[in-house]
């Protein structure tokens, strides 16, 4: 059954998918590799996102496209949700930034009826001269907690600043800095919190004065760490496969343009090594998908604890993995997947099944755009290590 057979007639962008098909198979011919999204549908109708990469390869006079395949709409689902978290975060940033322009705006109006906002602003609004304080309004001393607004006069603008921040503070006293800045202010019983401060020099009854209203953003800095929080979780989600812990397909396409960059930069070798489980489908065809399942988590524990912290492992379809070596020439990367393979091989990793790795290695050339080629070589390698025997090394 071939992809047409598997997919609704038209695909998203209104393009027939046979003639798609063609398209996407031509240009792996003529390429070498081919990766994209295809719309795909289930046998009950249903329809779904999937990644494909196409690899063109040769064997012997023969050619012949080798597939991977990965259903991405979960990921797309998770996307969605990353993105509504973001809008979410901007959308918090532009009511701050609404608020700071209204209670501004609000502030530059004070002049006119000075005395009833002062009294009546549900902000905390404090006067000083000659830096020390000859005014605060109810607000303040609330916010404060002061018990009487006489425990507040006297005081100078930095009793109310917390000890970390108070050097900013100077800075911005110094510059008479009249817009929005946050900082961190110190309540009478000791406690620090975050606020959002401006100020201005006016003139009351002939003496120069310093007008500065507060804000207390503590809810608004814990809705921004909570989304924070969120947003970092959904970009786990994103770039994590739930079953193995190795990263998925999207973050090596991430990752490896950053390590191509290092390794372009420092002059630095980049090693790939494909592994695939040899015979997997028998493993799940007799023990069932759980047992399966198991056998990939397996796998890449022992992957983990024999590689560096700088290595990166990558779930890339099924039962195919691949690993990055920054800084790491193929013999090095040799010598740390033959390790890798014989633990497996000698090792009951899973209770009453025993199983194998083939495994294809390359080796990143400074001249080349992306990690493509690369990736193709080791392909190339891990089928002749089937075709060889399975259980086995072949470097390309």
């Amino acid at each position: 059954m071939g992809p047409v057979q598997l997919s609704p007639q038209f695909q998203p962008d209104g393009e027939e998918s046979e003639k798609k098909a063609q398209e996407m198979i031509q240009i792996t011919i003529d390429k070498g590799t081919n990766r994209f999204e295809w719309k795909h549908q289930r046998s009950d109708g249903e329809e779904f996102w999937a990644e494909i990469m196409l690899t063109r390869l040769t064997i012997g006079n023969s050619n012949m496209i080798y597939v991977t395949w990965k259903d991405i709409d979960d990921e797309k689902k998770n996307h969605l949700k990353l993105q509504e978290s973001q809008d979410k975060l901007q959308q918090l940033n532009k009511t701050l930034e609404d608020r700071v322009k209204q209670r501004t705006s609000e502030l530059e109006e004070i002049s006119s009826n000075f005395e009833y906002l002062f009294n009546n602003t549900l902000e905390a609004v404090g006067l000083f001269r000659n830096n020390m304080c000859i005014d605060i309004n109810e607000a303040g001393v609330k916010l404060f907690r002061f018990k009487t607004k006489e425990d507040a006069l006297g005081l100078t603008n930095l009793d109310f600043i917390a000890d970390g921040s108070i050097e900013l503070v100077k800075s911005k006293l110094n510059q008479n800095h009249t817009k929005p800045y946050e900082t961190n202010a110190l309540k009478a019983d000791g406690t620090i919190f975050p606020v959002l401060i401006k100020g201005y020099n006016s003139t009351m009854q002939n003496k120069l004065t310093r007008v500065v209203s507060v804000i207390d953003i503590s809810e608004l800095k814990a809705k921004e760490l909570e989304l924070k929080k969120l947003n970092d979780e959904l970009t786990n989600l994103t770039n994590i496969d739930p079953l193995t812990g190795a990263h998925n397909r999207r973050y090596f396409y991430e990752i490896s343009k950053q390590l191509i960059a290092l390794a372009g930069r420092d002059k630095q070798p980049l090693s790939v090594a494909m592994i695939d489980i040899d015979d997997f489908k028998s493993v799940n065809d007799t023990y069932g998908h759980d047992v399966g399942d198991k056998v990939l988590k397996a796998l890449v524990d022992v992957v983990y604890k024999n590689i560096r912290n700088s290595d990166v492992v990558i779930r890339f379809g099924g039962e195919e993995f691949i690993l990055l070596f920054p800084n790491t020439d193929i013999e090095q990367a040799n010598t740390i997947m033959s390790k890798i393979r014989q633990i497996i091989e000698q090792n009951d990793l899973v209770k009453d099944i025993c199983f194998t790795i083939s495994i294809g290695l390359s080796e990143y050339h400074h001249n080349e755009q992306n990690i493509d080629k690369a990736v193709k070589k080791a392909g190339d390698a891990l089928y002749l290590a089937k075709n060889r025997g399975k259980n086995r090394i072949e470097i390309s």
